[in-house]
């Protein structure tokens, strides 16, 4: 069904409607007859324009998914979609395309002058990983970038060119430790001895905790480990510099260790 004349208001168009001509704006809606186009169909650029205000509701117009509020699906199936989504109980989620070539688990922020240039991202990421590009054409150089991802067992920050700078100062997780046992979770970083039993005690790593570049602290805050010692210990066949354990016998003294993903060293 081809329509050459206006629709008038009020109208109902039952069946296909095609809308055939040589304008560019195939399709304006305008309010009040002012000349301000709402909705503007460009066959010239093959876009849409919307120059108001898009609401999405409850009735999820751009994304009929079950149970939720609103959003807009880019492309792919209810497998592999990719987009934006409010959910009432999630919040935004920030959708990634989880096929390979359809998105590839991969969001970037790039700068306006660069969109649809080439940044490197057609590689399958395993885990959805965003990526955070600086000003620079790609086309000269895509490596600078930074990335965050969890890669199912650590949230991992990396990039490409140069290193990780930290602008800002850092606060690192002080677990306060009183007297008695204590074994090291993966959260520690400092521990801190605030009291010791009358005949010391003892400070186990975890086994759990056993990766590569892991650091702990252990430092005598109690002011008493020249009398009562804090010995550290592994919790399975580890060892911290060849011995099964090292011992704090200063008062304030302190134990540094990292691991190589066996075994544990100081420094």
């Amino acid at each position: 069904m081809k329509y050459e004349q206006s629709l008038k208001a009020g109208g109902q168009v039952d069946g296909q409607v095609i809308i055939d001509t040589t304008n560019a704006e195939a399709l304006l809606v305008r309010k009040d007859a002012d000349g301000g186009d709402i909705f503007t169909v460009d066959t010239a650029l093959s876009n849409v324009l919307v120059d108001a205000r898009l609401k999405m509701g409850t009735s999820q117009p751009f994304w009929p998914a079950v149970g939720k509020a609103a959003g807009i699906q880019f492309l792919g199936t209810a497998a592999t979609r990719a987009g934006i989504i409010y959910d009432t109980d999630e919040g935004m989620s920030l959708v990634a395309g989880d096929n390979d070539g359809n998105g590839n688990h991969v969001v970037a922020l790039v700068s306006g002058g660069n969109v649809l240039k080439d940044h490197d991202h057609d590689t399958f990421q395993t885990d959805p990983t965003m990526y955070f590009h600086s000003a620079t054409d790609p086309d000269t150089d895509n490596t600078q970038y930074g990335s965050l991802r969890h890669d199912q067992t650590d949230f991992v920050i990396d990039q490409g060119l140069g290193s990780t700078k930290l602008a800002g100062g850092t606060i690192m997780n002080r677990t306060a430790v009183g007297a008695g046992a204590y074994t090291t979770l993966e959260t520690d970083y400092i521990v801190a001895k605030t009291a010791i039993t009358a005949s010391g005690d003892t400070v186990t790593l975890e086994t759990d905790t056993v990766k590569a570049g892991k650091v702990v602290i252990i430092k005598d805050e109690s002011g008493g480990a020249a009398t009562d010692n804090i010995t550290i210990a592994t919790e399975g066949a580890e060892t911290i510099d060849g011995a099964a354990t090292i011992t704090i016998s200063a008062d304030y003294g302190v134990a540094r260790v990292y691991s190589n993903g066996t075994n544990w060293f100081t420094f």
